[in-house]
């Protein structure tokens, strides 16, 4: 058993991909009850992961999208300006076509020193990985929403094999472990996105929660249907045939889920 992360996995898991592709989506109970369709619904995703001997029994979700920033920014018109470190190849290209600048680089001192030395403006990432990482000591002014959508998986998985070996009684309290840590996860991750944000401004930072116009603004600053199927076009031309159907799929249940 083993956890398995799709970002990092992107060759063998070309699909899972898709998931960070959408700058706004649901939060909480709300993004589960999507993910959990989503692999009821659209069979490619567990083929997928067929293919690789992998059986997934339990997914963990990231909190919502932060951008940590060196100045003030008045605007979400002015997320599209600047130099921002981020890891996603999915945000790259949001900022690059929302008019800001992405730059990849390893977390490290260095980005402490980047955003000292004019390198980086700022820090586009999950608000748990910037709290946890004090990304605020280096870039005090934070805007964040659970508007905004991050899209990471954390799937707990087991080999096809192994998963097969098990009695039948073992195979069910795994399955209602898994049930019992869906109905809490929903509500604790609300409680804990906000606890963050307290210790953000406990901490010094200038936290502004962002309404759900201005992320949507963000959403279409980004053009991210047309990232959506330039991506999937390249998938189908390198092999992967089913992306561009796959993507209509996962985007159509998106918006139902945002209804």
């Amino acid at each position: 058993m083993d956890t398995v992360v799709p970002e990092y996995t992107a060759k063998e898991l070309p699909l899972h991909q898709i998931f960070k592709s959408f700058p706004v989506g649901p939060t909480g109970g709300q993004q589960l009850a999507f993910f959990r369709q989503v692999y009821r619904d659209v069979p490619a995703f567990t083929r997928e992961l067929a293919a690789q001997q992998v059986m997934p029994l339990y997914f963990g979700t990231g909190y919502p999208l932060a951008f940590f920033s060196k100045a003030a920014r008045d605007t979400v018109s002015d997320l599209g300006q600047g130099k921002w470190r981020t890891a996603s190849f999915w945000h790259q290209d949001f900022l690059r076509r929302s008019g800001a600048t992405p730059v990849t680089m390893p977390w490290s001192p260095d980005v402490a020193t980047a955003l000292g030395d004019g390198r980086l403006d700022g820090l586009v990432v999950n608000v748990d990985s910037g709290y946890l990482l004090k990304a605020h000591d280096m870039a005090p002014h934070v805007m964040v929403s659970q508007d905004l959508w991050l899209g990471h998986l954390y799937l707990v998985a087991m080999k096809q094999s192994v998963w097969a070996g098990l009695p039948l009684q073992d195979q069910q309290a795994l399955v209602r472990a898994t049930e019992r840590a869906y109905a809490a996860l929903g509500r604790v991750m609300d409680e804990s996105f906000f606890t963050q944000l307290d210790d953000l401004r406990a901490a010094g930072a200038h936290v502004r929660v962002l309404s759900r116009h201005e992320a949507l603004t963000w959403q279409g600053m980004t053009q991210y249907r047309s990232a959506q199927a330039a991506w999937a076009e390249q998938q189908r031309t390198q092999g992967v045939t089913d992306a561009p159907a796959v993507m209509e799929q996962v985007a159509a249940l998106m918006r139902e889920a945002l209804r």
